[in-house]
């Protein structure tokens, strides 16, 4: 069996009304947004698998489908067999832009928070949260600071260990380097590679919009562009392809 299988999955969203309208009750009718169109593809083994595509491609649609946040309009997606609440049992999401921390709380507390959403003791958190400092660079002493306090970097930090400290099986990373130093960024993706993949049989899909780190870390890259799936491969794939993403 397939671990991961889209079949012409669709997703279209309505576009939003601006204020003006609302205000005007002019609700006419504008066209729909097709952010995925036909997608089909298949995953039958643990990989990292890079995302390529501009801005509104549909990648960040693509992980909340995965995710089970969104569910298709139209096509059929199968991970693992299993149903949408164990999907997100199985899964671990970071999104660009991540607002959803307690920013009144300590990391410390926002971490046993979600962990206790998934059931996770105390101890087996401690450890997780002990080899990802190593990981990611963080002093223990940040552990302590209320996450408003934090640095934009240091909140990436903390959302990659979020959507990792209930082991899942599918990681679904959106720019999960972007605003961390170099020696952080080399050393998680060693991690997500070499560890996650390679070691324990993760399935992990990455999104960048740096080509070469898509290049240097995937086993697999995959070009969207307008919602539409131009390419998904093994490595190595052409400049032009890649320039095409």
């Amino acid at each position: 069996m397939k671990k991961i299988s889209f079949k012409s999955v669709n997703k279209i969203f309505a576009p939003n009304l601006n204020f003006k309208d609302l205000l005007s009750l002019n609700f006419k009718k504008t066209d729909n947004i097709k952010a995925l169109d036909n997608i089909s593809f298949d995953v039958d083994e643990s990989s990292l698998i890079g995302i390529l595509g501009e801005n509104g491609a549909g990648k960040t649609t693509l992980l909340r489908l995965l995710s089970g946040l969104l569910m298709p309009n139209s096509g059929k997606i199968s991970i693992f067999g299993i149903n949408n609440l164990e999907i997100k049992k199985r899964t671990g999401i970071l999104l660009n832009q991540e607002r959803s921390f307690y920013w009144r709380l300590t990391a410390k507390e926002n971490i046993h928070f979600f962990a206790s959403m998934h059931g996770i003791d105390k101890k087996t958190v401690q450890e997780r949260v002990i080899r990802l400092f190593n990981v990611l660079g963080i002093d223990k002493t940040i552990y302590e600071k209320r996450f408003d306090s934090l640095s934009s970097g240091m909140m990436k930090k903390f959302s990659i260990i979020r959507a990792l400290i209930h082991d899942p099986d599918i990681i679904l990373l959106d720019e999960p380097t972007k605003n961390l130093d170099h020696e952080s960024s080399l050393s998680f993706n060693t991690f997500a590679r070499d560890n996650l993949v390679k070691e324990q049989g993760k399935i992990i899909f990455y999104v960048s919009h740096d080509k070469s780190e898509i290049e240097a870390i995937s086993d697999k890259i995959m070009i969207l562009n307008k919602g539409k799936l131009l390419k998904f491969s093994n490595k190595p794939f052409s400049t032009s392809e890649v320039e095409n993403g």
